[in-house]
């Protein structure tokens, strides 16, 4: 076997890639019998002259690949394990609860994981309600559910962390059905459509494997004794009927939707602390248009997916950033409220990404110059901007996603709609300017003009629409735990996870915490 790193090749030679690592190596074309793919990226800094950049494995005739990961090897791994060394509890079944319980499992825990909404497929339907008629489950929608909130998002694994354990995180997907390229992609993406079915492997896998998994179970209260958190007492909601979950320890992953949690453990003297996040809008332009912006003459090539951005300005007068944030190519914009009376927005792409529109959020950072109060100061400024964009969305007796056209954004002045856009649900015309503080539309009028210089005519463009409200981009607290155990300041056998503890962000970063939290009790235990 021999290794090529940083292979540059132009798009249209993607198809002879066994012919160019030949001709690189020195070996006729016919000695290769294998290439393996490390790393895949698209260097597009030069709009027409986009390439290809590949890392290699080739291997010759009578070399084996080597063996990717896979269920049953994870199914062995528990199965190693004869005795059980104790109870955990997992409250959330995203993706901080789910490689939590795995990881428990794989350490000998019993792992009871409660979630307050349903199954994928009952999830579906509800959600499928919910966009045709503005019928929400308070307890079972975009945001909660078994997947979390990253059912419903892109199933985009991208990162910031360069932790080991990421490439632990990507292999387990695959191992449960997600797409080969996760493992070599520079933006790796299964897509909302394919994620559903990784996850539904995981959780039957979970089952099938001992783990008891409650849904419709809403956590409402802890359980403590002598100081300690010793479990949970939970409701489930067909039945109506409380139970106490008692455990050894409890991982805490409820997504930064729960407004309920935070306000629970505010009550219980759970330590928190407020934390910085970034609210907007998200903004639609037709895909075609960031395909030629960012490929040029390359933009409709085969062998390159649906183009991308990412934007970022700093609006010194106002001391801020804005900047895109969960960009979703070939997507579809939808409403992700978790309050009847509240509106949010996010975005979603499937694996195809095939969709007219490309949607992004564009957001202002936030923090405690905009609030005042105690901890939930900051949970609370969230509230009422999706109040707002709640009463600007509603019409006819049912809830709509409030939209404008950035021309008419930037004039403060109301216009009509496309009969037609990315949206999934309905949409009315709204002065979404009257959402914000004045100084946050302040600072998405300059952000989104400044962004004509990173990408022409991103303002400008005939067909660029606005969403809200984008509200949704990180947790508003932070759940204060220790760095090392991962255990709360406050109430030891307590680890909050993922995205709602405030550690974390998007798919991979979340199970990699709960991953991560697991391990750091077991080297707590055994050390």
């Amino acid at each position: 076997m021999e290794e090529i790193r940083q292979l540059v090749i132009s798009p249209d030679d993607d198809k002879n890639l066994r012919r160019i690592a030949a001709a690189h190596l020195g070996w006729p074309v016919d000695r290769v019998e294998h290439i393996r793919c490390l790393r895949r990226s698209i260097d597009a800094r030069r709009r027409n002259a986009v390439r290809l950049v590949y890392s290699l494995e080739v291997y010759a005739h009578g070399e084996l690949l080597p063996s990717l990961p896979s269920a049953e090897n994870i199914r062995r791994s528990i199965a190693d394990w004869r005795t059980p060394r104790g109870r955990a509890v997992v409250i959330g079944a995203g993706p901080a609860g789910l490689f939590a319980a795995l990881t428990l499992m794989r350490n000998g825990y019993e792992v009871e994981l409660l979630e307050r909404g349903s199954d994928i497929a009952g999830r579906q339907q509800k959600i499928a309600r919910y966009f045709r008629n503005g019928e929400l489950d308070t307890d079972d929608n975009v945001c909660f559910g078994v997947g979390g909130a990253g059912l419903y998002s892109d199933g985009k694994l991208t990162t910031r962390i360069k932790h080991r354990e990421v490439s632990s995180v990507l292999e387990t997907l695959y191992a449960f059905g997600a797409p080969e390229d996760i493992l070599y992609a520079y933006n790796p993406h299964v897509g909302s459509n394919l994620i559903r079915r990784v996850i539904s492997n995981m959780t039957a896998f979970l089952r099938d494997n001992g783990a008891r998994i409650h849904t419709h179970t809403r956590m409402n209260d802890l359980l403590l004794r002598e100081g300690r958190v010793c479990g949970v007492r939970a409701l489930d909601l067909e039945s109506g009927v409380e139970s106490v979950f008692e455990a050894d320890a409890v991982f805490l992953g409820c997504g930064h939707g729960a407004s309920d949690v935070y306000r629970m453990l505010k009550a219980r003297g759970v330590t928190l602390e407020r934390k910085p996040y970034a609210v907007g809008l998200r903004v639609q332009h037709p895909q075609e248009f960031i395909n030629r912006s960012q490929y040029g003459e390359f933009a409709d090539h085969p062998a390159l997916e649906a183009a991308s951005y990412r934007l970022t300005a700093g609006i010194e007068k106002l001391e801020r950033g804005v900047y895109s944030f969960c960009m979703c190519p070939g997507g579809y914009v939808l409403p992700a409220s978790t309050e009847v009376d509240g509106m949010v927005v996010n975005g979603m792409s499937n694996r195809a990404r095939s969709s007219r529109w490309a949607n992004s959020a564009v957001v202002v950072t936030v923090d405690e110059r905009d609030w005042s109060g105690d901890e939930l100061a900051a949970l609370d400024f969230r509230r009422k901007l999706e109040t707002n964009a709640f009463e600007a969305g509603f019409h006819a007796g049912r809830s709509c996603v409030p939209a404008q056209s950035v021309a008419d954004f930037l004039r403060h002045i109301s216009g009509g709609l496309p009969q037609k856009s990315g949206c999934l649900a309905p949409i009315v015309p709204a002065l979404l300017n009257d959402i914000f503080p004045a100084h946050i539309a302040e600072a998405l009028h300059e952000g989104l003009l400044r962004f004509d210089a990173g990408l022409r005519n991103f303002a400008r463009h005939p067909e660029a629409l606005l969403f809200g409200v984008e509200s949704r981009t990180s947790a508003p607290l932070r759940i204060l735990r220790d760095e090392e155990t991962f255990e709360s300041t406050s109430h030891p056998g307590l680890y909050p996870i993922g995205e709602g503890a405030g550690y974390a962000g998007g798919i991979t970063s979340a199970a990699v915490d709960g991953l991560r939290a697991v391990k750091a009790v077991m080297e707590k235990k055994y050390s």
